[in-house]
């Protein structure tokens, strides 16, 4: 288990990942995500997906809008730097054509 999966308690050790992963697609796609959203798309408690992007938001890989009218409403993104960053990422494991 991460130390980001042990400092949140996080039940699903797959969760962050598979938060980071969500959120780049739906990006991609021009989808807007809510914090609303995220427990539906995880499959998992709406506490653990809070707890779990308030933390990815922490350490600067989610960027969180905030909505003063309705906190379930903030929009959810992939910070800039780290889409850059899963970008690179992706082209290092794109297979080389032969």
């Amino acid at each position: 288990m991460s130390d980001l999966e042990e400092r949140n308690g996080c039940p699903e050790p797959a969760l962050p990942a598979q938060l980071i992963e969500t959120l780049d697609q739906r990006g991609r796609e021009g989808q807007k995500t809510t914090l609303r959203d995220l427990h539906t798309l995880l499959d998992a408690s709406q506490s653990s997906a809070l707890r779990i992007a308030h933390q990815l938001e922490r350490e600067g890989v989610l960027v969180i809008t905030h909505d003063i009218h309705d906190a379930l409403g903030s929009t959810i993104a992939m910070a800039p730097a780290a889409e850059t960053r899963m970008e690179r990422l992706k082209q290092l494991l794109r297979p080389t054509p032969r």
